[in-house]
């Protein structure tokens, strides 16, 4: 069984076997960035982002780099999102919280959220989280699939968000500065990064939030994103 083709330079770049890659919307399919097509989706890009050079968008998009899981593991990667969409949909009454209801869209009301893995406690240090023992299944199932498509990746917290907007923010409470996500459903609207929407349905990807602002403006439908990270 191969692993993911993705590692993490020292600098925090995400890069595949010593080359940098970015999404061409047109074609829908990633490209190097250094190619003919890479640098055309580069000049299109500097003129969107209003006169913004070219050198801003290259380190842009070294910041944002779409997780290439082995062909070998594509029927288990479509089975197990697949299982995941089927238990998130059992849960009658999604969790909410409302410790960061000051990123939701809809002003005051509390996240469509639920956390896994380890949570800062106020006395100082980590505890579980409760999701774990509620969603024992969830919990199981994402970290298996976590271990097999994103084995080098480091995170100590999960985020499941359901249908839920978020404002534009930075992750500044994040330890390090990479997040993975992706998201599952029939819906639109998804994650934009810098005022520019990428496809994330079940298209995991990587991408410094910590300096990067991004936001989810609105959905229509039903999208679950499944984010990683480490607080």
């Amino acid at each position: 069984m191969k692993k993911v083709k993705f590692k993490i330079d020292s600098d925090s770049t995400k890069v595949y076997s010593g080359n940098y890659y970015i999404f061409d919307p047109e074609n829908e399919q990633k490209v190097p960035i250094d190619s003919k097509v890479g640098k055309k989706v580069i000049n299109n890009y500097e003129n969107k982002l209003k006169g913004k050079p070219v050198k801003s968008v290259k380190k842009f998009y070294n910041k944002f780099t779409i997780v290439d899981i082995d062909e070998s593991l594509m029927s288990d990667w479509y089975a197990d999102i697949s299982m995941l969409y089927f238990l998130l949909e059992q849960i009658t009454s999604f969790k909410t919280v409302n410790n960061r209801n000051i990123l939701n869209v809809n002003e005051g009301k509390r996240l469509r959220s639920m956390h896994f893995g380890l949570k800062k406690l106020f006395t100082g240090g980590y505890g579980e989280c409760v999701s774990n023992e509620r969603e024992p299944e969830i919990y199981n199932l994402v970290m298996d699939m976590k271990l097999k498509y994103f084995p080098g990746f480091c995170f100590n917290q999960i985020l499941i968000n359901k249908n839920q907007p978020f404002k534009k923010h930075k992750d500044g409470n994040n330890l390090k500065s990479n997040t993975l996500i992706f998201s599952i459903g029939d819906y639109e609207g998804d994650l934009h990064l810098e005022d520019w929407e990428v496809n994330t349905n079940c298209r995991p990807i990587i991408f410094n939030g910590k300096e990067l602002e991004h936001s989810v403006p609105k959905i229509s439908g039903t999208r679950y994103s499944i984010l990683f990270y480490m607080i």
